[in-house]
């Protein structure tokens, strides 16, 4: 567009301009432009590179786009009120850049996949959901991710702390099913992880998914931590 530029708009500045518009998958996102004296016009070789740049720049913003998906926290869950895998990402990748440390945690419901009705399941994260927020501290951020897991992000502490304070979420809910408190036997697994563990966001969640695997295939009820 003729006034994509601002001082091209400019009726008291005389100039010659060539702009370029730059484009990501999901449409325009800004302008290349060069600037020159009136009736100076860039020559073939110059215009190919701004062309180049703007294409390169474009198809960088669409990769970064689609590996980190959309901006910002998106909407809480539904059912239990936590923020989602969408906040999660965002607070670790603050996290590892402030370079403050502490600990991931992936939990499991465990026989979740085995729950008769949707009630149930439904009963199941809500009163999981309920105990992390009880029993873990202020400071510390509880996400749903899918189905039955949760995860934590427990805040300057080392795996040692972190452990105990998810021991406790998980003797809480132990101790719910033996006083009748809770609705439905229910139990959870978890893997941890401590920040300085991992290289990357990818490294860290992954060592976290795999020990919180390795406590359900162990028998369920139980931490497990990352090597």
């Amino acid at each position: 567009a003729l006034d994509a530029c601002a001082h091209v708009r400019d009726e008291l500045q005389e100039t010659s301009s060539a702009c370029v518009p730059v484009r990501a998958a999901d449409g325009p996102i800004g302008v290349l432009c060069i600037q020159g004296a009136p009736g100076e016009v860039p020559d073939e070789a110059t215009l190919r590179r701004l062309e180049w740049i703007a294409q390169r720049v474009g198809a960088r913003v669409s990769s970064l786009r689609e590996s980190h998906g959309p901006a910002g926290a998106g909407r809480p869950d539904p059912l239990t009120g936590l923020p989602t895998r969408l906040a999660l990402r965002e607070q670790l990748r603050e996290r590892m850049r402030s370079l403050t440390p502490f600990c991931l945690a992936t939990l499991e419901v465990d026989g979740f996949d085995e729950l008769m009705t949707d009630d149930d399941a439904d009963r199941a994260l809500r009163s999981l959901a309920e105990v992390l927020c009880c029993t873990l501290r202020p400071d510390d951020a509880i996400f749903r991710i899918d189905q039955g897991r949760f995860a934590a992000v427990l805040n300057g502490c080392d795996v040692t702390r972190a452990t105990s304070a998810l021991e406790r979420a998980r003797e809480t809910l132990v101790l719910a099913n033996a006083t009748g408190e809770a609705d439905l036997p229910l139990t959870f697994s978890a893997g941890v992880v401590e920040s300085r563990t991992a290289g990357s966001l990818a490294q860290l969640v992954e060592l976290a998914d795999g020990a919180c695997d390795r406590a359900v295939v162990e028998g369920g009820n139980r931490l497990s931590v990352a090597d």
